[in-house]
């Protein structure tokens, strides 16, 4: 009787000294939920700057006689509004800017010294782009562009501003730091073509843009 006492005597205290010993270690923490993937899906708005070179050429009607031309350069922000379709790694997009503008430059010619500023940029684009990873983009893009010219010279103190309409293609890479977050930099060529316009007497006016900008977006939902 006593050995059986002794007995479970002695495995009562190995249990409980096993038991103060699994009290001391340390309790694991629980498993992460794995992170919910990176989705393009969706509206956002967002801002940007930039900086643009653009190069003006003039002529007289029917002539063909490039009889003046000069550089603009400048700065422009503004902001932005689009939707993104994904479907796996690949991006389509739809996209609205809109900028203020300070890119202006003076050249010689005819009239003495002739001046081109842009008052406004607009640009209406489908962006397509495949994923490098689920949060960096790299994409082309193309569409209708639209620019605000004022054009002055030593003679026409008066600027006389003219719309121009032209098309625009360019690439780009944005980067999702945060699921709505994202990041861009992109580059554009624009061409407006050239337009007739009357600055004292009728004058036929090319105008290309060279665009680098910067940006950020917001995913809305």
């Amino acid at each position: 009787m006593r050995k059986v006492v002794s007995l479970m005597g002695a495995v009562l205290g190995f249990a409980i000294v096993q038991s103060a010993s699994a009290a001391d270690l340390p309790t694991k923490a629980p498993l992460m939920a794995p992170a919910a993937p990176v989705s393009w899906t969706g509206f956002y708005v967002g801002v940007h700057a930039g900086a643009g070179w653009s190069h003006i050429e003039s002529s007289f009607p029917g002539s063909g006689f490039v009889f003046s031309s000069h550089d603009l350069t400048g700065a422009f922000a503004g902001a932005q509004v689009g939707y993104n379709w994904q479907n796996g790694w690949a991006v389509w997009g739809l996209e609205l800017n809109g900028s203020g503008s300070n890119i202006k430059g003076t050249g010689t010619c005819t009239f003495g010294n002739c001046t081109t500023k842009q008052d406004w940029l607009a640009n209406a684009a489908i962006r397509f782009g495949g994923l490098v990873n689920s949060s960096t983009l790299v994409y082309v893009k193309g569409g209708a562009a639209w620019s605000k010219d004022k054009y002055s010279s030593s003679i026409i103190t008066t600027p006389v501003g003219d719309t121009r309409t032209g098309w625009l293609g360019g690439f780009g890479t944005e980067y999702k730091f945060d699921p709505r977050w994202s990041g861009l930099i992109e580059y554009n060529y624009v061409d407006y073509g050239t337009d007739t316009v009357t600055v004292g007497i009728p004058v036929n006016i090319k105008h290309i843009d060279h665009t680098v900008r910067f940006g950020l977006n917001y995913k809305l939902f």
